[in-house]
């Protein structure tokens, strides 16, 4: 099952207890395949280790949902159809598994919440992206994030050169029989029914006119949408498109490729190379944003101020290395962290916990290595106030 934004917000929305969050690397049909379900097997035996270390009778309550990790170990095809990583989210009456396209350290956490922290990668706000896929014959514009990829609806937009015809052949026919009779109807039908310039010419005039209204169409579907758009197109329909000068945010760099007959998946493919550079320049734009914001109030890499901010709902940009844990609880009385240097049994892992409250409150996530944060703190946050 891939993930979706929706899943994730299910996931920081779940309310029950304990919630356990596993993830692991795993392989894409390669001789490693079966390393799966033995790194499982030892994460599920350190799940159940810790189940019990909490209540004896959670065994027997999540029993359901342990089963079903047992099946998965069992399941060698299950094994010989991976991604890059699996993460498996389990509480009692609940259990959703996820394949990846990125791996993962492997981990077993058990505690108030699910674990989101390692999926920040891949729904972070510097993945988003639009994709315009234009031909004669059809358009289609797919939304990015992270790497899901699903088509987007084009309204009053139109799809193909084809449309345009019979806009134009509807509009000579109106001309026509609006057509005084005597020498000037005649005229008119010999024009329109005949034509006497170039095909060439005329198929130019008309490709042009095509792009223009799929132009206008996806300037008013983006509407003030400044989220980078990259173009498939051949060679002519992007010379077409990019002079139009369209006013949505169309970058200079596109798949020169025709885009007729090929999949979503494999236009996503095809235009991932881009989209990793724009992912890359806008990480590479916050981390300077947040590093010439730290002399000031509005930035802080204190993890107890991160934290308290997180809650408080006033984290814009949160910077948070994944492989990495701040443990300790918030006390929501008195609005504060109590850290603790290693984990102790009833510790909560603050930084998933501010990933959680950062995106609840509609704020950005980053996933760095904490090299990129002052003073290698485990995560940073620039603050709305």
């Amino acid at each position: 099952m891939n993930l979706t934004n929706k899943d994730i917000r299910k996931l920081i929305q779940f309310e029950g207890t304990p919630c356990v969050s596993i993830y692991l690397p795993t392989h894409i049909s390669s001789p490693d395949t079966m390393e799966g379900p033995i790194r499982l097997k030892n994460l599920f035996a350190e799940t159940k280790r810790r189940l019990e270390e909490i209540s004896p009778d959670l065994l027997e309550k999540m029993s359901k949902e342990l089963g079903r990790i047992n099946d998965m170990l069992n399941d060698i095809p299950f094994w010989q159809f991976q991604n890059h990583g699996l993460a498996i989210f389990m509480a009692p009456s609940f259990f959703e598994y996820y394949q990846t396209p990125i791996s993962f350290e492997e981990f077993c956490y058990v505690g108030e919440s699910f674990n989101v922290k390692p999926l920040a990668e891949l729904l972070s706000e510097q993945t988003s992206a639009y994709v315009l896929a234009v031909n004669r014959r059809e358009v289609h514009l797919y939304e990015v994030a992270g790497e899901k990829i699903s088509e987007k609806q084009l309204r009053n937009t139109m799809k193909s050169i084809q449309e345009l015809t019979r806009y134009d052949d509807s509009e000579k026919q109106l001309q026509h029989h609006s057509m005084p009779k005597g020498k000037a109807a005649g005229t008119g039908t010999m024009f329109h029914g005949q034509g006497t310039g170039s095909d060439n010419k005329e198929e130019k005039k008309r490709a042009g006119e095509f792009v223009k209204k799929v132009v206008e169409g996806v300037e008013r579907e983006l509407h003030a949408d400044n989220t980078p758009v990259v173009l498939v197109a051949d060679s002519y329909v992007a010379h077409l498109i990019y002079e139009s000068n369209p006013e949505f945010n169309l970058q200079m760099e596109h798949v020169d490729e025709n885009p007729h007959y090929i999949s979503a998946a494999d236009i996503h493919k095809k235009a991932k190379p881009i989209l990793d550079k724009l992912a890359n320049a806008r990480l590479s734009n916050v981390v300077a944003l947040y590093k010439n914001l730290t002399s000031s109030q509005k930035a802080t890499d204190d993890p107890a101020q991160v934290i308290k901010a997180a809650y408080q709902g006033r984290i814009d940009t949160l910077l948070v290395d994944t492989n990495e844990y701040v443990w300790g609880n918030f006390d929501a009385d008195k609005q504060e962290a109590v850290l603790d240097e290693h984990r102790q049994s009833h510790d909560q892992d603050l930084a998933n916990s501010s990933v959680m409250h950062t995106l609840m409150h509609d704020g950005k996530v980053y996933a760095v290595s904490k090299s990129e944060i002052e003073h290698e703190a485990p995560m940073a946050a620039i603050l709305r106030y």
